[in-house]
């Protein structure tokens, strides 16, 4: 149905929209054989629109947009072309007909496009991205090398980037190079798999076993995930998509802008799509208890493990939910049924340290947290705990050596970490060094702690003051 009618636009396609307009590409003729209703239905809905006004640049690129969610790359780059020579101002046509092109594989006009969309938004991150990563693709490392150092200089906290550089460096035979790069890839998105599987090679290549095999470990902990990128116009095209990929696409970009609710509609949406989606069930019992709906998180955690009890992330999230609701008996159980079903899920080892400091039970705390950083060295906030309970044990030197770990890079939790490190400093009556670290940690902190950073200057410059007074 819509093949024939846009094989009828087609025919005005190949002219001109006026005297002294662009020409344009052919209108595509669709084939949507076989697709689902409601695929077709976004397509009808979109050719309609087409149809009506083929002249225009919204037209044509809503259509290729729809295209693309479904990875129907051939027609969605027509209609791409169609939009950025009608109005070729406008980067999202430009930029979306580069992403195109290169899935088509037809990479030196992608590279051609995507610098045009450059031009445009010089320091627009997924667009330097892509072209740099095309570079890559091309076999052009030199060209990918100077492009990814471009891009570090100007955002230094964009991970992928940094690993680009990295494996830029790996090709060309640049292995110290490759190691800094994919270093630094690490520490800001720990769970960086792809990285750590570039790190486990190139420290095999330098003879560093120990490391070679840690960063292996990690890669199999993490497999391909890869930090987020902030691709507003992908999103755009990726939440057209209504299968479950497309929908967990979705849920994903709404917990990324932190939408907690928006999130768990979606991932309702997939179950009710799909009742044994238990990925979704163990999703919504994390959200529900961060939406402070324990009893929907119970829900679908017995839901979730009537299906696959040998899910340990059903476990570990209801052991949150359940501590966080001040039940420790019971998030207890979960945690350990967790750890039960894999001794190196490290998430459950951390969670069940909190469960026994909360219950005053330091020494197991600590054995639990020492265990939690022993399977994952990344987790900062393990290490944070760990660091923070040595102290309040009078473990100082220890305590200090954890925290020291866990300051870079910095985010919006890094004054906890400092004001935890800054107490053990005090601890080791080295007030002057306690002293500057709180005041770094001023420095970065939000209203809400800055009170209680304030109160421990004070109480430090008293007992510095009353030392000082005391001297002989």
């Amino acid at each position: 149905m819509f093949g024939t009618a846009l094989a009828v636009l087609a025919g005005l396609a190949a002219c001109t929209p006026g005297d002294s307009g662009p020409v344009l590409p052919t209108i595509p003729v669709l084939d949507v054989i076989g697709l689902p209703d409601g695929v077709r239905e976004q397509i009808r809905v979109r050719s309609a629109a087409l149809e009506e006004t083929p002249d225009s640049a919204d037209a044509n690129g809503k259509l290729a947009m729809v295209l693309h969610a479904y990875a129907m790359y051939e027609p969605a780059a027509a209609l791409y072309e169609r939009a950025s020579a009608l109005a070729p101002s406008q980067f999202r046509w430009v930029y979306l007909h580069g992403l195109t092109l290169r899935k088509l594989g037809r990479l030196d006009e992608a590279a051609n496009v995507l610098d045009r969309a450059m031009a445009m938004r010089p320091r627009d991150a997924s667009a330097l991205l892509a072209a740099a990563e095309l570079a890559a693709e091309r076999g052009r490392h030199i060209e990918a090398m100077r492009r990814y150092g471009d891009i570090v200089a100007v955002l230094p906290e964009l991970a992928p980037a940094h690993y680009g550089l990295g494996r830029a460096h790996q090709e060309v035979g640049e292995p110290e190079d490759a190691v800094r790069s994919l270093d630094r890839a690490v520490q800001i998105f720990r769970a960086f798999g792809p990285a750590h599987y570039a790190l486990a090679a190139v420290h095999r290549q330098l003879g560093n076993a120990e490391a070679a095999r840690r960063h292996a470990e990690m890669f199999e902990r993490y497999g391909q995930e890869v930090p987020s990128v902030d691709d507003p116009l992908m999103t755009e095209v990726l939440m057209l998509n209504e299968s479950e990929r497309g929908l967990q696409a979705t849920a994903l970009e709404h917990l990324r802008r932190r939408r907690p609710g928006a999130a768990a509609e979606v991932y309702e949406r997939m179950v009710a799509d799909n009742p044994s989606n238990v990925a979704a069930m163990a999703n919504l019992v994390g959200l529900y208890g961060n939406l402070g709906d324990p009893d929907k998180a119970e829900a679908h955690y017995r839901a979730g493990i009537a299906i696959d009890p040998a899910l340990t992330k059903l476990h570990n999230n209801i052991g949150v939910v359940r501590l966080n609701d001040s039940r420790l008996d019971a998030a207890a159980e979960a945690f350990a049924e967790a750890i039960r079903l894999d001794p190196t899920y490290a998430s459950p080892h951390k969670n069940l340290g909190a469960v026994h400091e909360r219950a005053g039970r330091s020494r197991k705390a600590l054995q639990h947290y020492r265990t939690a950083v022993e399977l994952d060295p990344e987790d900062r906030q393990a290490r944070y705990f760990l660091g923070r309970l040595l102290s309040d044990n009078g473990q100082y030197p220890e305590a200090a050596r954890e925290l020291e770990r866990i300051i870079e890079p910095l985010d919006r939790r890094s004054p906890f970490y400092l004001r935890a490190l800054a107490a053990a400093y005090a601890g080791q009556q080295d007030t002057a060094r306690a002293i500057e670290t709180l005041e770094r940690a001023r420095g970065l902190a939000g209203s809400a702690l800055i009170a209680a950073i304030d109160n421990d200057l004070a109480k430090l410059r008293r007992q510095g003051g009353a030392a000082a007074s005391s001297a002989p």
